[in-house]
């Protein structure tokens, strides 16, 4: 199963690199137990109909499989627990 995380992040967030490096580690250690996981980052300045699609008004965002996941920085467990879910 393919699972796609994207991280809405904007110029002169705080908690945006907190999020990239909480996905980022969650991603490198679930490779095995979620085969085809992959994650990007979408700058919302850059592309601001991908924050209206998903009604993001602020930064950061998780979106796992085009469903807004988390809003602000997720809790490692969390995001874990959600991934298993997915895999369900």
């Amino acid at each position: 199963m393919s699972i796609e995380i994207i991280i809405l992040t904007a110029p002169g967030c705080t908690t945006c690199g907190q999020a990239k490096a909480t996905v980022q580690k969650v991603v490198e250690q679930g490779r095995q137990e979620f085969p085809g996981l992959s994650y990007r980052t979408v700058d919302v300045a850059e592309s601001p109909e991908i924050g209206t699609q998903y009604g993001v008004l602020s930064t950061p965002a998780i979106i796992i499989n085009d469903t807004l996941a988390f809003r602000g920085v997720p809790k490692e467990k969390a995001l874990i627990k959600k991934l298993e879910s997915l895999c369900m």
